[in-house]
């Protein structure tokens, strides 16, 4: 449970999101693509990254 908690759980977690979310909004598994899986999971990250590199954010380690 603790892997969940990280950054890169919450990086899996949002990732599979994306993309559970793109299947559903298709309809169908088979019509979406890699492409659109790596760009959805990219484009979730985003803001797991930047609250990373926010020093006044400490959920991802001691910064300070």
């Amino acid at each position: 449970m603790k892997f969940l908690n990280s950054i890169y759980g919450s990086w899996l977690k949002l990732a599979l999101t994306a993309i559970l979310t793109m299947i559903v909004a298709k309809g169908n598994i088979y019509e979406v693509t890699l492409e659109e899986c790596i760009s959805a999971a990219v484009i979730s990250i985003l803001p797991i990254i930047v609250n990373y590199l926010n020093p006044n954010d400490k959920r991802y380690g001691n910064k300070g």
